[in-house]
């Protein structure tokens, strides 16, 4: 149903990895998985998080980029993104450690 989305049987192929993401999710969940995403999207964005998210969604458009496994982790830590936690970070040196870390495996 247009509501639920709907089922794959053994004969069909399943939509997955072409073009226009968005469609292919809509056809597999249905208007409740589309209202559930964004819903739950547009509940942890924030403007420290705002950009990589709408990139990731405008690039769902036609890729399935947030879908894919690597997309569903980088969604998920800029869906975590917020000014609290840059803070915490920032605050205990632990950006400034992976830096120099990186820099002495470099060297």
């Amino acid at each position: 149903s247009k509501l639920f989305g709907y089922n794959y049987y053994g004969g069909e192929e399943p939509l997955t990895w072409g073009d226009f993401a968005i469609l292919e999710y809509y056809v597999s969940f249905g208007i409740v998985g589309m209202i559930l995403l964004f819903t739950i999207i547009c509940m942890q964005i924030n403007r420290i998080n705002f950009m990589p998210i709408f990139i990731g969604i405008l690039g769902t458009m036609h890729y399935g980029g947030i879908f894919s496994l690597p997309g569903q982790m980088v969604l998920a830590l800029s869906l975590l993104l917020n000014k609290q936690l840059l803070q915490t970070y920032y605050n205990h040196g632990k950006i400034w450690s992976i830096v120099s870390c990186r820099k002495r495996i470099m060297c």
